[in-house]
């Protein structure tokens, strides 16, 4: 694995500067993207569960669920010098997740499709040490995931 450079933690940040200025739509194209590749996840959502594809992105709550993943993305990125807060962060979404249902499983799907979500977004920010600097970061995540889970 390459080493975390601060070229690569610097292009992870540039390649997420223009996204995290539109959470809502950016959030709700996330979700959208995933519950196309994984259409059953929409059933951990009751609010929305039974909406039809056409109609989510119009959804109140996809829209409040699509922000808060995309605050809590940007935390993790604003926070990649200290590995510690996120760790914590991470971890504590994981916990709030757990009662819910989710599995690892169902993050590691997620984070697979963060870089298919980065190069329709990002453009050209999502250049060769961007791909890196993520797939560091993304693997960091999936390690505090499944420790996470091995607690339980």
């Amino acid at each position: 694995m390459p080493e975390f450079t601060p070229e690569r933690k610097q292009a992870v940040v540039d390649s997420w500067a223009e996204i995290r200025k539109k959470p809502k739509e950016n959030g709700v194209d996330l979700y959208l993207t995933l519950f196309k590749h994984y259409p059953s996840y929409k059933d951990f959502f009751p609010d929305f569960r039974n909406v039809a594809s056409e109609d989510l992105a119009a959804q109140p709550k996809l829209k409040m669920h699509a922000v808060r993943i995309m605050y809590a993305l940007s935390s993790l990125v604003d926070s990649l010098d200290d590995a510690e807060i996120v760790v914590e962060v991470m971890s504590k979404t994981v916990e709030n997740h757990i009662p819910r249902g989710i599995k690892e499983e169902h993050f590691k799907n997620l984070f697979s499709l963060v870089p298919i979500f980065l190069e329709l977004k990002s453009g050209e920010k999502y250049n060769t040490l961007a791909q890196e600097g993520w797939q560091i970061t993304i693997d960091l995540l999936l390690q505090v995931i499944h420790k996470r889970y091995e607690e339980e």
